[in-house]
């Protein structure tokens, strides 16, 4: 039987209402036509999925699309309903079921990055290089081999561009797709593939519904990057130059990005330094994005709640509203402790002068 990664520790209940609250937010400013959702769907539509596909799916998945929307939209990539989700599987060229629901070989800490002009590849992570040339994709096709076991039988059938352990959630152009992991160490976990052309490339988030809500504090904070997003949450927008100073919407993708990152631990929580740098933007930075970007980070995670509570006194205008706009969205579902906010620890005078 199938487990899903560590869960983030947060009733999900609670974080679906904070997500259903930032989307609401968006609605009333006119903002969620790119973010749109599809509802809900049935533990008994989930079930009878499972059984057609042969797999079990991660229970952050399952909580997911049974408690917040079963399809949605996000970076500009189309997230299709799970009764429309199919595995990397083809019958006709590999017959094999097995493959196609076995573990997904890579993990985030197998993190892999490739020059796509030319030149080779390193892991800092476990996982083996990936060799790549500018002209040819022959150099990497040992790779492929090694880890996810491509090869051809004796009657000339091969397993190439198949991925064990993933379900296909939507594709994003040229081939190119965005999955779920079902099976395997990174269960739950948001994976992009680009054929045989780049190693996978997880998204930040620990899960799904992460993922969509990063998107929903991108866009309440106004930080999406002119250019074309991409499908994962990063700070500089495509074509910045490098050692550029970062302007008010990447330090608020910057804010964004430490959060969602998750607590180290493999939930979706926060460390100690992400809350650390998004109370001194909430209350030293002075652009707007930076600040909204703040709250949304700071709600994210099992103590997202006291984290507001704490940080509310001295904060005003738009900040202060999201902020008691997520309280209130997550006070009926359990996990807020305290109606007023909470003062935030003052620092001696005394003290601070010397």
């Amino acid at each position: 039987m199938n487990t899903d990664r560590p869960g983030t520790g947060e009733p999900a209940e609670r974080r679906h209402a904070r997500i259903h609250a930032k989307y609401a937010l968006l609605e009333r400013r006119g903002r969620a036509v790119t973010a749109a959702r599809r509802p809900p769907t049935a533990e008994a539509t989930v079930r009878a999925c499972e059984e057609a596909l042969g797999i079990e799916l991660p229970e952050s998945y399952r909580a997911f699309i049974t408690g917040v929307a079963d399809g949605v939209e996000a970076f500009g990539v189309r997230v299709t309903p799970l009764a429309k989700a199919w595995l990397w599987e083809e019958p006709d060229e590999w017959p094999d079921p097995a493959y196609a629901r076995g573990p997904f070989p890579l993990a985030p800490g197998d993190e892999l990055v490739f020059t796509p002009f030319g030149g080779s590849a390193y892991a800092p992570g476990n996982g083996p290089a990936f060799p790549w040339e500018a002209d040819t994709l022959r150099a990497a096709e040992p790779w492929w081999e090694e880890v996810f076991g491509w090869r051809e039988d004796d009657r000339g059938r091969g397993n190439y561009d198949l991925f064990p352990g993933l379900l296909m959630l939507g594709e994003l152009g040229c081939g190119y797709a965005i999955n779920i992991v079902f099976n395997g160490e990174a269960q739950g976990r948001v994976v992009f593939t680009w054929w045989r052309e780049g190693p996978p490339l997880f998204a930040p988030e620990p899960d799904l519904a992460a993922w969509y809500e990063s998107w929903l504090d991108l866009l309440l904070c106004d930080a999406v990057p002119v250019r074309r997003p991409g499908p994962a949450l990063r700070v500089h927008s495509p074509g910045t130059p490098s050692g550029a100073p970062l302007d008010g919407a990447e330090r608020a993708r910057e804010v964004l990005l430490a959060a969602t990152c998750g607590d180290g631990h493999g939930g979706d929580g926060l460390t100690d330094g992400a809350v650390e740098g998004a109370l001194a933007a909430l209350h030293t930075d002075t652009d707007p994005r930076v600040r909204l970007a703040a709250v949304c980070a700071l709600s994210r995670g099992p103590d997202g709640a006291d984290r507001l509570l704490t940080a509310l006194p001295g904060t005003e205008g738009d900040p202060a509203d999201l902020a008691r706009a997520l309280l209130a969205a997550m006070a009926d579902r359990g996990g807020v402790s305290a109606a007023r906010p909470r003062p935030r620890p003052r620092r001696d005078s005394r003290r601070s002068a010397s």
